[in-house]
């Protein structure tokens, strides 16, 4: 493939043989771009605060139709290649941890202050108004280091207290370790950077981090996969930037002999509530290598997961600052992780190496 963007998802329908392998690669010093994001463009400035929930900073505030398929999360938004964080209470140092549940709020230990629905923190709910937080989201970080993502159905001005969807009965709490936040509503769309996602309308507010370009360089990832290849053999992947998609970026399923080569995967998430799922993932796979690889900057994802295959390698690859896990193995044999380099990497389960179930 010669340079260039190329926005679109490509499903390999063939396989190669043993002497003869199917090979689909970037040009010799080409720069090959396959982008998972669209530009946004419609942007409209609010008029007054009541377009944006009653935000006095209404004035900073731009809006447009989401895209088809959307979510606020897998939305992915960024103004020119800088990340556009979700509001969040509190506010994460990082917007690329915004699970940091260090710099969360500790749930209350007073008795019946926490449960399976519900917290009453005064030191934290100060609005005064019922119903105030209704149609955001909590995330509640309890149990085997999880981050639990529900909806708010109601607040009590009065009491301080916010109710939400359910945690399983079975979830063990524990008042004062457990940590938990606030997210997308209105009100959190206090400063540059920041987007509010109106799931009733389907529409995206942000506060720019540049007002001039508004209209030009703000993009939204729109495709799931890069490479998708189920039951093929012998196809090596070589040369390709791979950017913004939202699940896994090349994604391997039940395929042998696979290379994937010099390529560089960044800037993508995983968008779904508590997904954890890789950039690179081979399931019941056997003799595929991930080699030389970059897997850069690529939020709430893992870098690379083999899982219930054998005679896999990743071999002389560089990871900075995934989301999650960097490498997995689970019930692999005979497989191999060779020469890596793993850095910065930190979020929830965000082990450097993890090898287990039957490797």
């Amino acid at each position: 493939m010669r340079a260039g963007v190329y926005r679109e998802s490509i499903t390999i329908g063939i396989s190669g043989t043993a002497d003869a392998p199917l090979v689909i690669k970037a040009a010799p010093d080409e720069k090959v771009i396959l982008d998972g994001a669209d530009t946004l463009t419609g942007w409209t400035q609010c008029s007054s605060a009541d377009e944006i929930g009653g935000n006095l900073n209404w004035q900073n505030i731009y809006f447009t139709n989401a895209p088809n398929g959307s979510n606020r999360i897998r939305i992915n938004l960024m103004q020119n290649d800088s990340i556009l964080a979700i509001g969040q209470l509190p506010e994460a140092s990082n917007p690329f941890y915004d699970e940091n549940t260090g710099e969360w709020f500790p749930t209350p230990t007073t008795s019946g202050a926490f449960t399976h629905s519900s917290i009453t923190d005064p030191e934290h709910l100060t609005q005064t108004e019922d119903n105030y937080w209704v149609g955001a989201y909590i995330k509640i970080n309890t149990g085997n280091n999880v981050v639990y993502i529900k909806r708010v159905t109601g607040y009590s001005g009065s009491e301080h207290k916010i109710y939400f969807e359910s945690l399983s009965s079975s979830i063990e709490l524990e008042p004062g370790k457990d940590t938990y936040a606030l997210s997308n509503h209105p009100s959190l769309l206090d400063k540059p950077g920041k987007y509010y996602y109106d799931e009733n309308n389907q529409r995206i507010y942000i506060w720019p981090l540049n007002t001039e370009t508004v209209n030009k360089n703000i993009t939204a990832t729109v495709r799931e996969n890069a490479f998708y290849l189920s039951n093929k053999d012998y196809v090596q992947i070589v040369g390709f930037i791979i950017r913004k998609y939202h699940s896994i970026n090349v994604y391997l399923i039940n395929c042998n002999h696979i290379q994937i080569k010099n390529c560089v995967i960044k800037q993508g998430i995983i968008g779904q509530d508590g997904g954890r799922g890789p950039s690179i993932r081979g399931y019941e796979c056997s003799y595929c290598r991930v080699d030389s690889c970059q897997i850069l900057y690529n939020k709430h994802a893992s870098g690379v997961i083999f899982q219930n295959g054998s005679y896999n390698t990743v071999a002389y690859c560089i990871m900075r600052r995934t989301g999650s896990t960097v490498v997995d193995f689970y019930g692999e044999d005979n497989s191999e992780l060779l020469y890596n380099d793993l850095r910065y990497c930190n979020g929830q389960h965000a082990n450097g190496l993890t090898c287990y179930l039957g490797c």
